[in-house]
């Protein structure tokens, strides 16, 4: 369908941009994506990452927010997932870039991040939003989560590469809060 009627159908893999700030998943499209619709990369502080698979993390954008690849005055990019993402998401970056991780102080300071784990049902601050994490079944041995984002205005559930009875399980709880 999305071949015949392109535009808004045809689709890049994940990543979405929230208020200009938040970013959920860093899929290989991303920085293709931020050219064709003018956002400035450099506004985004905060990052959600779903699960580490190729489709929703690409280790390639990280290493370009070295200084060796011409980047100066990069800000603090704050990440958040699951322990077990965080470390499948630093191996892949290792093999990117050999030695490069998401663990220890001296690349993170390189890369200019802070990286912090979040467990299922966690309800944390970052910048202004109020996120929960919320685990999914999806792949269980990267802890993959789906994640509900409140800016003190509105609020958006991000679910994506969940079964419909988790969603339906997700939806059930939101509606009772």
């Amino acid at each position: 369908m999305a071949r015949k009627t392109g535009g808004k159908d045809f689709r890049k893999r994940s990543a979405v941009l929230i208020n200009d700030d938040l970013i959920i998943d860093l899929g290989q499209d991303f920085m293709s994506a931020s050219f064709m619709h003018g956002v400035d990369t450099a506004k985004i502080r905060y990052w959600l990452q779903t699960h580490s698979h190729s489709d929703h993390f690409s280790p390639a954008h990280l290493i370009t927010r070295m200084t060796e690849y011409a980047m100066e005055n990069i800000q603090l990019l704050s990440l958040y997932a699951s322990s077990h993402c965080i470390k499948h998401m630093s191996q892949q970056l290792g093999r990117e870039e050999q030695g490069a991780n998401l663990i220890e102080a001296e690349w993170l300071k390189r890369l200019s991040m802070e990286v912090t784990s979040v467990t299922h049902g966690e309800v944390f601050s970052c910048g202004t939003y109020s996120v929960t994490a919320l685990n999914t079944k999806h792949d269980i041995n990267d802890g993959s989560y789906l994640y509900l984002i409140n800016d003190n205005s509105r609020t958006i559930f991000y679910g994506l590469d969940a079964d419909e009875p988790t969603l339906m399980k997700k939806r059930r709880v939101l509606h009772k809060k």
